[in-house]
């Protein structure tokens, strides 16, 4: 698997965990599981390393078109 195929699969992989984050936040301010603290503290290490990863396998920046020192 190329580089552009794991840096998609990773970014899908962060935006649905950001998502099930988001959807499972509001839980926490009422009545709970107390496994539902567990839940979102796993997603969120999750993400992290996902986002590392996304970070890493970034594609690069092309660079700045040169332009004429002289002119």
């Amino acid at each position: 698997m190329n580089a552009s195929k794991t840096f998609l699969a990773l970014f899908i992989g962060m935006t649905l965990t950001g998502a099930a984050i988001i959807l499972l936040i509001p839980s926490l301010f009422e009545p709970h599981e107390p496994y539902l603290v567990w839940a979102i503290g796993i997603l969120g290490g999750l993400f992290v390393v996902l986002a590392v990863g996304v970070l890493y396998l970034r594609p690069a920046k092309p660079p700045p078109p040169e332009q004429n020192a002289g002119e």
